[in-house]
């Protein structure tokens, strides 16, 4: 579905992609980390259409990017960063308007507006102007508008920012959801972790370059990473020594509440173990958040081959 050789792009005399290489296949979702300034938002352009690449090559469901821009355009979704705009039209204007503007005919725009209200769960908001709408409600909108025309690759930049744990859950369940009908999804993120538990795979850029893009089990395997998680009981008068004798658990750091545990076993395995101990389990969730950290600092000093998503 995505095809990414050999790419590059300067802006004046910067280059701010250097040799991108990678491969998204159908249906599936692709998370981009890396930090302010390593390239996201500039590559997320350029497999939109929006920007042309100095050099190297790009394709969307065949359509090359630089020489076929209209037609990528047509398979591509596109959620920026920027505001929205058009603050007095209602939700339900702003959608059949961009409709209209994809050319789609007057008789089919309602059902098409009414089916992008209800994926990204806009219902309560349709008759609400976008002016007097949260961030969170105001990137649905987004969202919506980025399907009306079907396309077959969605491309998000940071759609989740500044959204509480609520937006987000939801915004995950959104995403999981389009990619079961066949969408290939491509979004990038400074806090990549949010999206962890529904990537197929996570790729990383780091001043330019693609660092890794792989399985975030295989990236962290291949970089020697322990399993993180996080776990809470129901006494406060645990002491780290003991959970440190169980089998397979590497180092164990307290939190505000809780554990953090670092082992090598599959956290399933983690889970029976501390089961069958005398005390009762009140929390057991994968610290994801510490993944990419750790993920961060190991990526961000090894430049490795650019990375392919089969």
């Amino acid at each position: 579905m995505i095809h990414v050789n050999g790419l590059f792009k300067k802006i004046k005399k910067t280059e701010v992609l250097r040799d991108i290489t990678f491969q998204v296949g159908q249906g599936e979702i692709l998370g981009i980390g890396g930090q302010n300034g390593s390239g996201k938002s500039t590559l997320l352009r350029v497999l939109s259409a929006l920007s042309r690449p100095t050099s190297g090559s790009a394709s969307i469901a065949g359509y090359d990017v630089s020489k076929q821009p209209r037609e990528v355009k047509r398979c591509v979704g596109y959620v920026g960063a920027e505001p929205i705009g058009y603050e007095n039209l209602l939700v339900e204007e702003y959608l059949d308007f961009w409709a209209s503007a994809h050319g789609l005919p007057k008789q089919v725009r309602a059902t098409v507006v009414q089916d992008g209200i209800a994926l990204a769960e806009l219902e309560p908001f349709r008759r609400m102007p976008l002016g007097v709408l949260s961030k969170g409600i105001r990137q649905r909108v987004q969202l919506a508008r980025a399907i009306l025309h079907d396309p077959q690759v969605l491309v998000l930049d940071e759609p989740i920012q500044l959204l509480d744990t609520a937006g987000v859950i939801e915004w995950r369940g959104i995403i999981r959801e389009l990619a079961s009908l066949g969408k290939t999804v491509v979004l990038a993120s400074a806090q990549l972790w949010h999206w962890f538990p529904i990537c197929h795979h996570v790729a990383w850029l780091h001043e330019g370059r693609m660092v890794a893009c792989d399985t975030l089990d295989a990236l962290c395997g291949q970089y020697g990473m322990p399993y993180l998680t996080l776990v809470q009981f129901d006494s406060e008068e645990i002491e780290a020594q003991i959970l440190e004798e169980i089998p397979g658990v590497l180092q164990i750091e307290p939190r505000l509440s809780g554990f953090q545990f670092s082992h090598s076993i599959e956290p399933g395995e983690l889970l029976d173990l501390l089961m069958a101990q005398p005390w009762k389990l009140c929390e057991f969730r994968r610290d994801w958040e510490g993944m990419e950290r750790w993920l961060a600092s190991v990526l961000s000093s090894h430049v490795t081959k650019p990375g392919t998503v089969s």
